[in-house]
């Protein structure tokens, strides 16, 4: 999860809370999302792009990252219900 204002960004999509991994379908807390700067995640992109360099593979951008978690997480559910209404 990337950071920004949380509250503004909540309000804009009439939210009461962001959605969360529930205990049920996460049991393991310590595997549940942690909020990340813009500055830390481009930290973790370089070093993985370093690996993915020394492999001979094409290096990943941030807007991938960014894109990738917005899917796959939690704030997918928003796009589900975002679609049918």
């Amino acid at each position: 999860m990337v950071s920004t204002d949380e509250d503004v960004a909540r309000e804009q999509l009439r939210l009461e809370r962001w959605p969360v991994e529930s205990d049920e379908k996460m049991s393991d807390r310590t595997k549940c999302r942690v909020k990340r700067t813009l500055t830390d995640l481009d930290t973790e992109i370089k070093e993985h792009n370093k690996q993915l360099e020394d492999a001979n593979q094409p290096k990943v951008e941030m807007e991938e990252v960014i894109a990738a978690q917005l899917y796959t997480g939690p704030v997918s559910v928003l796009g589900c219900f975002r679609s049918r209404s």
